[in-house]
């Protein structure tokens, strides 16, 4: 898995960003705070969540399996 930063933000695919934009929208509305792009990618490579999770967020933030709108 890779770390995001800002700078990067324009390398991110599309599905990417519109799922960070979701995360960071949930957030907001669950805690009327948004977390920073940034602090979104670290929380998802936390040790304390397990190794297949933490494949499964990070892939499912990019978009790479096929749900949702792919079918």
């Amino acid at each position: 898995m890779t770390h995001h930063t800002k700078e990067q933000d324009h390398i991110l695919s599309n599905a990417a960003k519109t799922n960070l934009a979701a995360i960071q929208g949930v957030a907001k509305d669950l805690w009327k705070q948004t977390p920073m792009a940034s602090c979104v990618w670290k929380s998802i490579r936390s040790r304390d969540i397990p190794k297949q999770i933490r494949n499964f967020l990070w892939k499912g933030i990019h978009g790479k399996y096929k749900i949702g709108s792919y079918w």
